[in-house]
């Protein structure tokens, strides 16, 4: 089971501050620094010790053990970029460090570097050979699967939810977790700020969320971490986790048990421990959460207690709510419908739905832990429905809870969430708002042929915001096979769609979208005689691919046979249409979804469509590394920095074509760069990778 989420299973990620007094670092021995790394991390101070690891391996590059035990640490604690950069030396050295690739693979996806983290995971499978390979071959096919997915969620995130990064008189660079509302505007959260996990009360202001203070109910429990807390339907009982660290906080040896108190007049009385077919000795039970089902009170909570389908489990137990105490019966497992080998957390169960709301790891996702949806009610369940973005996102993303009129809710996650969170190494809470009315203009149809007016097999249809007069923004792209087409669009904006087909000549169309309004549009395409060039989707001009030049053959009268004369056929180069000096760099945002980050680069700009091989992505670039010695002959080495990810990709190019492309992909395969993959431009501006 991973380190990384065991950590947040019991209360989540704090740390302990690290006050030893150190000399000045910089004249320490690589030895030192790894001598301290290990004795931090047998302290579960994974983020001190991932740094001293760090410090080690700079001092002794060859030494790669230090840059795995510091790429691992990182990822225990959520830094994404770190972890890619420390692992990048290590992914090419398999047999020694054999797993190191799957966690290299798993931080590029949950730094939502979708392309790069199916090529990693891919390369993965085709070299693991471990005593657990069928397992955790499984477990990259899945984590595939929700890389596609992931492409295809954030392409159409549901335009009637809006999520909200809370304040920081609620979030902290700490971790804020387990949003309980209560009351008219009011919440209960959790949060580690105090050194011991504490609950706070915080009431909506007129503007904003005011200051959070401990909540009075908790405020005399001092001795353990003391968090999660859920109020019973009628607000007259709390259920809440104590978590007691036997030797570390936050890993293994904490355990955490249930406890109630129950409202008498306008006081609370004192903390009562749940039984124990609830808090099995040696198990942990958290993250309670009630509904009441007629004159029963029903308690699901998560454990990693045994009966169940492997991690921690989605489990429930009930008691008569006339009883005096606190009775429950012995827990039952929520069933193999939610529960699979990895690890279900957090439930909150909607009656009104009559729905589960959980998140899990061990179903297919867009990043860590996904939240999902489950109509049924205690072991009895459907399916399982993803809720895709904006709730999920490459980060992990929990603790789901739906305030008491149904419009909106809380949720937790590592996420970035603009200059208000610009780090995924903390857990803080998200509000979400559900409109009333979902606002949407519905655009659908079908591309004909304009030859024959049948519908064309395969065709690509592309969306564009119109912003003004010379910016436009890829909002959608996809294919669709049997030629019809549908896209939800916000209302009140312009559109320019545009229909693709290979062979033939391309037709755009534009759009004003009105609110709730759904347009049916046809396209007919013309069959072009040639295989159509065209500068960009905002032009679309035409330019014929001239015929190539044919050997013609001789008759070698000597041999009685036909000899066929070698003709140099002049190539179409590519050509520069911005900056030919490569040293001016120039910073742009692709269009297509999947790439929408800034990128700053001084890679020529090019006409036309041509290729380059991605070798790795970096936190630090340095053109003159030896490491792309090898490779220097293929192609020119140019770079991509991308703000948004502090990561930099290195590449080979350019290449005119797909074939010539694949011949330096293979080789650079065997000078060591197994992740390498291969990026396809057009006219400057990179579309993805090439499956």
């Amino acid at each position: 089971m991973l380190k990384s989420t065991l950590l947040l299973l019991f209360v989540l990620l704090l740390q302990p501050v690290y006050a030893q007094e150190i000399e000045n670092q910089t004249k320490w021995s690589w030895k030192k620094h790894f001598k301290l790394a290990n004795e931090l991390y047998t302290k579960a101070q994974y983020e001190s010790a991932a740094e001293q690891y760090e410090q080690s391996w700079l001092k002794k590059p060859k030494q790669l053990e230090m840059a795995y035990q510091a790429g691992e640490s990182y990822f225990i604690v959520k830094n994404y970029n770190k972890t890619i950069e420390m692992l990048t030396p290590v992914v090419e050295e398999n047999k020694k460090f054999p797993k190191a690739g799957y966690t290299y693979a798993r931080a590029l996806k949950q730094n939502e570097q979708y392309d790069e983290a199916v090529a990693a995971f891919k390369a993965f499978t085709n070299i693991y050979k471990g005593t657990d390979a069928p397992n955790l071959l499984a477990n990259a096919l899945m984590e595939i699967e929700g890389c596609e997915l992931a492409k295809q969620y954030k392409l159409a995130p549901n335009p009637a939810i809006r999520i909200t990064h809370l304040n920081n008189n609620i979030n902290s660079k700490f971790t804020e977790f387990a949003p309980t509302p209560f009351g008219n505007d009011e919440i209960l959260f959790s949060s580690t700020k105090l050194s011991k996990a504490k609950v706070f009360k915080s009431q909506k202001g007129i503007k904003d969320w005011e200051e959070a203070t401990v909540a009075a109910q908790f405020a005399s429990m001092e001795e353990n971490h003391v968090c999660n807390a859920t109020f019973s339907t009628d607000e007259k009982r709390i259920y809440f986790t104590v978590c007691r660290s036997v030797e570390n906080w936050g890993y293994l040896t904490t355990r955490c048990e249930i406890y109630a108190i129950r409202r008498v007049g306008n006081l609370w009385s004192a903390p009562e421990r749940l039984n124990d077919k609830i808090n099995q000795e040696g198990f942990t039970a958290t993250q309670p959460f009630i509904v009441q089902d007629g004159n029963k009170e029903i308690l699901y909570f998560a454990s990693n207690r045994p009966g169940g389908q492997g991690g921690m489990d989605i489990w429930y137990t009930s008691r008569v709510i006339s009883d005096n105490g606190f009775d429950f019966e012995s827990p039952r497992n929520a069933g193999a419908r939610i529960n699979t080998a990895h690890n279900e957390i957090t439930p909150f169960y909607d009656v009104s739905e009559e729905a589960l709301y959980f998140s899990s790891d061990g179903h297919v996702g867009m990043g860590g832990l996904d939240i999902f949806k489950i109509k049924g009610k205690l072991s009895i369940w459907d399916k399982p429905i993803n809720l895709e973005s904006p709730y999920n996102s490459g980060a992990d993303d929990y603790f789901f809870v739906k305030n008491r009129y149904g419009d909106g809710g809380f949720l937790v996650s590592n996420r970035s969430a603009g200059s208000s969170k610009t780090t995924t190494t903390d857990e803080d809470i998200f509000e979400f708002k559900i409109s009333d009315q979902v606002q949407s203009f519905i655009l659908k149809g079908t591309v004909y042929s304009k030859d024959y007016n049948m519908p064309l097999e395969n065709v690509e249809v592309s969306v564009y915001e119109i912003l003004n007069e010379t910016e436009e923004r890829l909002v959608h792209r996809s294919s669709f096979e049997n030629g019809s087409y549908l896209f939800q669009l916000l209302p009140e904006r312009q559109y320019k769609v545009i229909a693709h087909k290979e062979g033939f000549q391309p037709t755009s169309k534009i759009f004003r979208a009105e609110n709730n309004v759904t347009k049916n549009e046809a396209f007919y395409l013309q069959k072009n005689q040639a295989i159509p060039v065209y500068q960009s989707d905002s032009e679309i001009p035409i330019v014929r691919t001239p015929p190539m030049p044919q050997p013609s053959p001789e008759l070698d009268t000597t041999s009685n046979t036909i000899k066929i004369e070698r003709v140099k056929i002049q190539e179409t180069k590519l050509k520069p249409t911005v900056n030919q000096n490569f040293e001016a760099e120039y910073v742009y945002t692709p269009k297509m979804s999947s790439e929408a980050f800034e990128i700053r680069t001084d890679a020529p700009r090019l006409t036309g469509t041509y290729y380059k091989v991605q070798l790795v992505a970096l936190a630090n670039f340095k053109r003159t590394d030896k490491r792309y010695d090898d490779v220097r002959n293929l192609g020119r080495i140019d770079y991509e920095f991308i703000k948004d990810k502090g990561l930099t990709r290195v590449l080979l190019g350019d290449y005119s074509n797909k074939e010539e492309a694949d011949g330096i992909l293979e080789t650079a395969t065997k000078k060591g760069f197994r992740n390498a993959f291969i990026v396809k431009y057009q006219n400057g501006e990179r579309l993805g990778m090439i499956k």
